[in-house]
C-alpha cells in the first residue's frame, strides 16, 4: 500500500519518529477494525459486545518492522447469559412438558429445545437420550447446552472483505494524525 507523501515525510523527520508513526497507525487501525468487527457480528448474531471483546485481542509482534496481530480465541458461549432465552412449561395429556426457546441469530426465529431446562443463575441443560423416561440418577443423559464460539461468528468471506476495505480506508487517515502528533514533539 502506498501512502501519499510518505517519502517526503520520511525525509522531513527522522527514522525514530517515522517508526513511532507507523506503529501508532497500525495499532489505531486495528482498534477501529476490532470495533467494526464487533458491530458487524452483533448485527447478525444475538450476542453482547462484552463477550466479543473478551475473545478478541490485539498484540504487537514486533516494533521494527511494525507488525500487529488480531487474535480471536474463545470457547462456545453458554445460553444462560449470552442469548435471549425463555423457558416454558406446558401441561399436556401426557403430563408436564418443559423446554426452552433460544434466539441465536437475529435474522432467524427462535429455536425450540424441548428437553432443555434451566435454573436461575445456572447454565442451561438438556436431557439427552433415546426418548425413554430416565430412571435413577443417570448423569450421562444430562448435558450442558452451548451456542456458537465467537471466532466462528466472525468467519465469513463477506465480513473479511469489509474489514480489509475498512483498514485500507483508515490507514492514510491514521497516518496523517500520528505524523502530525509525533512531528510536533
Amino acid at each position: 500500500m502506498q501512502i501519499k507523501g510518505f517519502d517526503d515525510a520520511l525525509a522531513q523527520v527522522g527514522d525514530k519518529v517515522m517508526l513511532k508513526t507507523v506503529n501508532r497507525t497500525l495499532k489505531q487501525t486495528m482498534m477501529r477494525t476490532r470495533t467494526q468487527l464487533s458491530k458487524d457480528v452483533r448485527q447478525v448474531y444475538n450476542v453482547k459486545a462484552r463477550e466479543i471483546a473478551k475473545t478478541v485481542s490485539i498484540k504487537r509482534v514486533s516494533w521494527r518492522p511494525a507488525h500487529y496481530e488480531m487474535i480471536y480465541s474463545g470457547e462456545r458461549l453458554g445460553f444462560d447469559k449470552n442469548y435471549s432465552t425463555t423457558t416454558f412449561g406446558i401441561m399436556s395429556s401426557h403430563g408436564p412438558r418443559r423446554g426452552a426457546r433460544v434466539r441465536i441469530r437475529k435474522d432467524r426465529g427462535r429455536k425450540h429445545l424441548h428437553p432443555a431446562f434451566k435454573h436461575k443463575g445456572r447454565p442451561m441443560f438438556m436431557r439427552m437420550g433415546n426418548g425413554k423416561r430416565m430412571q435413577g440418577k443417570n448423569k450421562e443423559a444430562i448435558m450442558k447446552v452451548t451456542g456458537l464460539p465467537v471466532p466462528y461468528m466472525m468467519d465469513s468471506p463477506a465480513m473479511n472483505d469489509a474489514w480489509e476495505k475498512l483498514a485500507l480506508k483508515h490507514i492514510p487517515l491514521e497516518f496523517a494524525k500520528a505524523f502530525n502528533f509525533y512531528s510536533t514533539q
